[in-house]
């Protein structure tokens, strides 16, 4: 296991015309997109912070995604992570359902689900994503695994702008939190 962090910084794209601008940006930094994925998110934590409404306190989630051809179970550790990363362990499933089931029985709790449709692609060593959430809009969202946080925020905002993206449109916070903030 390395030391590295995903360093995550997601923009909301206002409209229509602002996503035909970047898909066109894109399109010249020779970014290739496999085709949409419809994805679902179950996000888990332990059963007692979201029954008393703590979920934001949680050291921890779990996710199951399943989505296209594949399913797989990511944990995701926010302990001590004051730099926007975290420590991310992500595993192939075969049955997101048993898995679901399993968390359940471990004494954890469904507290959000994040519905979908997605396009990725790699521009050098970044994930980029444009993903359309239900109830949510439109988002870029860029990942890079790093062990140096700030040359990999850095790195990303440089692509951003190179999509005409302003840095006034980074959303600060991940889409669980901004289901959560709507519910």
């Amino acid at each position: 296991m390395t030391n590295q962090k995903e360093v995550e910084i997601r923009y909301q794209l206002r409209d229509e015309a602002e996503i035909v601008q970047v898909r066109n940006a894109l399109s010249k930094l020779h970014w290739v997109p496999c085709d949409p994925v419809r994805q679902e998110d179950f996000y888990f934590c332990n059963a007692a912070l979201k029954d008393a409404g703590k979920t934001k306190e949680s050291p921890f989630v779990l996710r199951v995604r399943s989505g296209g051809d594949e399913a797989r179970l990511t944990y995701k550790s926010f302990n001590g992570a004051t730099d926007g990363s975290w420590i991310e362990i992500e595993s192939s499933i075969s049955n997101p359902d048993a898995m679901k089931s399993i968390l359940a029985a471990i004494g954890l709790a469904e507290y959000v689900r994040i519905i979908k449709t997605r396009e990725s692609g790699h521009i050098q060593d970044v994930e980029l994503n444009l993903d359309h959430i239900e109830g949510l809009g439109s988002f870029v969202e860029m990942e890079v695994m790093t062990n140096d946080v700030e040359k990999g925020r850095r790195h990303l905002r440089s692509i951003a702008a190179s999509l005409g993206i302003p840095d006034s449109q980074v959303v600060t916070v991940g889409y669980v939190q901004l289901v959560e903030d709507k519910m």
